[in-house]
């Protein structure tokens, strides 16, 4: 950023916390608001393609365990699961609302005068901090599966890094285009070859989510394809590489 840019967004943060006093009250009522409605939209992103078909490709081992891999042409369906995750923080927006419409006003609670206050003010937002984080993160993970499942295309990650939390990939999409993508590693998602299954948006392949990242989805194994086995044993310790079928 430029130096312009960013003494004007200290400047619009500067005065975003000096008249917070003024719009203070509304702060709950629009984010109960934006939780309800990203929820809600988030339901009616359905999927344009009900079931998906990707060629896989797995290391297997032989009776002489000999090392093998095996591509397999995969039906595949996504499905919404752990929804309950989504309840909670529906519905305490939905009651929060409804409370605060039948008192006639929005919220009469001040975070700055429960900081400045009371001694222990800053110990309440630390733990308030909590929970609310988690509900946030909750729906903005929600939102962006469901952003990219509208309008996926299915691959299989090339690469795939794990490292504190975190995964990291590399996959090819459809007009044989290199991209990468990160995120929370949840590892919900089995077996293994559809952990590392790679949905990207069909026209913005940089949005994307691969199956060991995904929270309120799961991929489902509808059928199977031709199988095909390379019997190439692997040399020791030298990484394998797919053949073409």
């Amino acid at each position: 950023m430029r130096t312009w840019q960013v003494f004007a967004v200290g400047i619009v943060a500067l005065l975003a916390f000096l008249l917070l006093p003024f719009y203070e009250s509304w702060i709950a009522g629009v984010a109960a608001l934006i939780v309800v409605a990203v929820v809600a939209f988030g339901f009616f992103l359905q999927p344009r393609t009900e079931v998906f078909h990707v060629w896989t490709t797995a290391s297997v081992f032989d009776p002489d365990s000999n090392v093998l891999l095996e591509h397999d042409l995969l039906a595949v369906k996504v499905e919404m699961v752990r929804l309950w995750l989504l309840f909670i923080p529906t519905s305490l927006a939905v009651a929060f609302l409804t409370v605060t419409a039948g008192n006639g006003t929005v919220w009469h609670f001040s975070l700055l005068n429960l900081i400045y206050s009371t001694p222990y003010g800053p110990f309440w937002v630390w733990i308030l901090r909590v929970p609310v984080g988690l509900m946030v993160l909750a729906v903005s993970i929600w939102i962006g599966e469901r952003l990219v499942i509208r309008d996926a295309k299915v691959c299989s990650a090339g690469t795939v890094t794990i490292a504190e939390g975190r995964v990291s990939y590399m996959f090819v999409d459809g007009k044989g285009a290199y991209y990468g993508g990160q995120g929370f590693y949840i590892g919900l998602v089995q077996p293994a070859v559809l952990a590392r299954l790679v949905l990207y948006r069909a026209r913005k392949p940089g949005l994307n989510k691969i199956g060991m990242g995904l929270l309120f989805h799961r991929l489902v194994i509808l059928g199977r394809g031709l199988t095909d086995l390379d019997h190439e044993t692997a040399v020791a310790g030298a990484p394998l590489t797919e053949t073409t079928s």
